[in-house]
């Protein structure tokens, strides 16, 4: 994929996980993590056979939150990736889950349409959740990841 298709790509399917080479045609992976960085703050792995410690510091300055040459160790790299996203990528609590959506867990606040939302603590709780898991339906039983019952069970 070009990089103006991946950027394109990007912005339509808001993906969790991004992995750049620097060496891209067109321009370079440091250009594609630049831009990027304007508007997400989504993990990004620089996975190239550029080893200076030039390009390392660049990679690592412009937003990225690892950098790995090649060779490289598959079972690493893997390692490597599920560190950052047990760490959620960046130091910032504050997710943009769409167009209309924001969630600071800071806070615990969540805004719509830049305007914040007038919540109870559970109608948070809930939110958070959807929010935090899209794809995934909520049931109100018993949640195992959590160690007790959900907040979805305690409202309903």
């Amino acid at each position: 994929m070009l990089p103006l298709e991946a950027l394109a790509h990007f912005e339509s399917h808001a993906p969790d996980f991004v992995v750049l080479d620097i060496g891209l045609p067109d321009f370079t992976g440091f250009d594609v993590c630049r831009t990027i960085r304007q508007s997400s703050q989504v993990p990004i792995l620089f996975l190239t056979a550029r080893s200076s410690e030039i390009d390392q510091v660049l990679g690592l300055e412009l937003g990225a939150d690892d950098y790995v040459t090649k060779p490289f160790s598959p079972r690493a790299v893997v390692a490597r990736v599920r560190a950052i996203l047990r760490r959620g990528g960046s130091n910032s609590t504050a997710t943009q889950h769409s167009d209309l959506l924001f969630h600071c867990c800071e806070t615990m606040s969540i805004h719509c349409c830049n305007q914040p939302l007038d919540l109870t603590a559970y109608e948070y709780k809930i939110l958070a959740i959807l929010l935090e898991h899209p794809k995934r339906v909520e049931t109100r039983f018993f949640s195992p990841q959590k160690g007790n019952f959900h907040p979805t069970q305690i409202l309903i």
